[in-house]
């Protein structure tokens, strides 16, 4: 550019000298336009780089991915030993859950224990069994003083990937020296809950009722099938209705194709099993929801628990547990309404996530999905003390 300065400075001079100012303007000014001209075309006859597509970029910063992806499925078929096997983990997986948490259809609940079956736990090899009256065993012999406390919840009374006698139920029935009837099933919403506590308050007299919920089971209320076909209930003016009652026995909806190609990776069934646990299980692709009013279905049945607890002279605590990623939230307005409602209460979830933020450590040694024998041990603690101060 500074060549191209001198040049129409020099031919400025020249025809300023010739003809004056105005005509050496106007011809700076073409020189300029042709000049910039000749540049604009140099620059268009110059080869440029080919621009890669979008889509090109985005597959090749992806590569790294897929390789990793890749590697990791390899190591995993080579530690499992099945590098050339075309089954479907999903499919075995499920088989294995199922097989050993045995379960049985039930009308009125959904699904219920098997009496009297005994089984070797998914994964870490616990001992799960079933007693004749359908409850999860103790793994102790009970002991023969006092009246028996019944405890109700879903699979974190039930005590799922803990072995028989390191259940909360079981340690509690080890602190207190009295029988507790572990009644907590797996996968059981409240609604489930309540309905179980009312059927098995029936067959027996017991001096206290333990009822254990974690966030989970208030949504669970909004579902008429989650894993299998359950009962509902839906809102009706002041009071429930009950559906699903009987419940279906027709089948549930298969697998999607998405789900049921995801299940022949060894990768994709280890981090699904531990992260989506529930929706992996599903026979189909998703629960299936009914209303959006489990807040409100959870209240009115914490009122029919406070009835049952006037119907059968039972004294009921009903207890909030904490778990891992819940929301500490979310059982505060049921705790409440039991207060109200003249029942004992126990949060757990403060404290235990208190305990969690105090000590980083206590996460794997209290956790694996549900709760360790430690865990456990740590929840019977602290009933048994809330019981200590309950008034007889």
């Amino acid at each position: 550019m500074e060549g191209l300065s001198i040049i129409f400075r020099s031919s400025a001079a020249k025809i300023s000298a010739g003809t004056g100012q105005s005509a050496a303007i106007l011809c700076l000014n073409n020189t300029e336009k042709a000049a910039r001209k000749g540049l604009a075309l140099a620059a268009q006859n110059t080869p440029q780089p080919a621009k890669r597509p979008l889509l090109k970029k985005i597959l090749f910063s992806l590569l790294p991915l897929v390789f990793l992806l890749a590697f990791t499925e390899a190591a995993l078929r080579l530690y499992h030993g099945k590098f050339f096997s075309l089954e479907n983990m999903r499919t075995q997986q499920i088989e294995l859950w199922h097989t050993a948490y045995p379960a049985q259809y039930d009308e009125h609940l959904g699904w219920s224990l098997q009496p009297g079956a005994t089984r070797t736990a998914a994964d870490l090899g616990v001992p799960v069994s079933i007693t004749q009256d359908g409850v999860r065993s103790n793994g102790q012999p009970a002991p023969a003083a006092g009246p028996a406390i019944l405890a109700l919840g879903d699979s974190f009374t039930f005590g799922d990937e803990a072995g028989d006698n390191c259940t909360w139920p079981a340690q509690l029935e080890r602190d207190l020296g009295k029988p507790v009837i572990n009644g907590g099933v797996f996968g059981y919403g409240f609604d489930q809950i309540v309905l179980r506590a009312e059927q098995l308050a029936a067959r027996e007299k017991y001096t206290l009722l333990i009822v254990s919920i974690i966030d989970d089971d208030i949504e669970r209320c909004e579902m008429s099938c989650r894993t299998a076909w359950k009962p509902y209930f839906e809102i009706d003016g002041d009071g429930l209705i009950l559906r699903n009652d009987p419940v279906p026995k027709t089948a549930v909806a298969k697998a999607s194709r998405v789900k049921t190609a995801l299940g022949y990776s060894y990768l994709m069934n280890f981090i699904c099993k531990r992260a989506a646990r529930e929706w992996w299980a599903a026979e189909g692709d998703g629960m299936i929801r009914v209303h959006a009013r489990g807040m409100d279905v959870a209240l009115r049945l914490t009122a029919r628990i406070a009835e049952l607890q006037r119907a059968r002279g039972s004294r009921v605590l009903l207890v909030a547990q904490g778990r891992l990623n819940g929301d500490p939230q979310r059982l505060v307005p049921v705790l409440t309404r039991a207060r109200e409602a003249g029942l004992e209460t126990l949060d757990l979830v403060a404290p235990l996530n208190e305990v969690l933020r105090a000590d980083p450590g206590k996460r794997a040694e209290f956790f694996t999905t549900h709760m360790t024998c430690a865990g456990n041990a740590w929840v019977a603690a602290r009933i048994a003390e809330k019981l200590r101060t309950m008034q007889p």
